[in-house]
């Protein structure tokens, strides 16, 4: 872990992307503007955030950084255990060696991929578990650790506010569409 991820910058990556939340029309470039910062601080080698569908529970992919949002899903490249294991138990997963894991090692895409490292934390907003941020690494020399988590984890903390206001953004953007529509006129207006 270099400098770029010890607290100090950490409070100006926090600055930097709650300045921009309100300039920027679209929440897509937002949230991949959020996991540029938060992968390139901890060196990942891809990465994305999920957030649950409003109404459906659904996850969605709102942010990547080198990869496609639509892959994350269909491909087996990415964990799909990991991110069913931190929604379901509301708690990180951080696998130093994945291929050495015990957790993991029946896991097709961990084995296909041969993904080294992951860290993948909760969003939690208010008490509530509304989505995850995903980070892998093939690259073994380059490991996360549990300072990296560390630092996630207080990362997410510290911008919940930044993510709540985002989240409400997520509602409106996913909100089913005959639910956006304006009020209809009333005759005779």
């Amino acid at each position: 872990m270099d400098q770029r991820s010890s607290p100090g910058s950490q409070s100006q990556i926090m600055e930097e992307i709650v300045n921009r939340i309100d300039s920027i029309p679209d929440i897509y470039r937002i949230f991949d503007a959020y996991m540029a910062s938060i992968a390139e601080s901890l060196e990942a080698e891809r990465g994305f955030i999920m957030f649950k569908k409003p109404m459906t529970d659904e996850l969605k992919v709102y942010g990547a950084y080198n990869i496609k949002p639509e892959l994350v899903s269909t491909t087996a490249d990415i964990s799909q255990t990991v991110i069913n294991k931190v929604i379901g138990e509301k708690k990180a997963v951080l696998t130093i060696d994945a291929l050495k894991d015990p957790r993991f090692q029946d896991t097709t895409s961990v084995v296909i991929s041969g993904i080294h490292s992951i860290l993948c934390v909760p969003v939690t907003i208010k008490s509530i578990t509304r989505g995850l941020v995903y980070l892998d690494n093939k690259l073994q020399h380059s490991p996360f650790k549990a300072a990296h988590q560390n630092l996630l984890v207080s990362f997410l903390r510290s911008t919940e506010a930044a993510l709540d206001r985002l989240y409400k953004r997520v509602e409106q953007v996913d909100r089913p569409r005959e639910k956006r529509l304006p009020p209809k006129r009333r005759s005779g207006l």
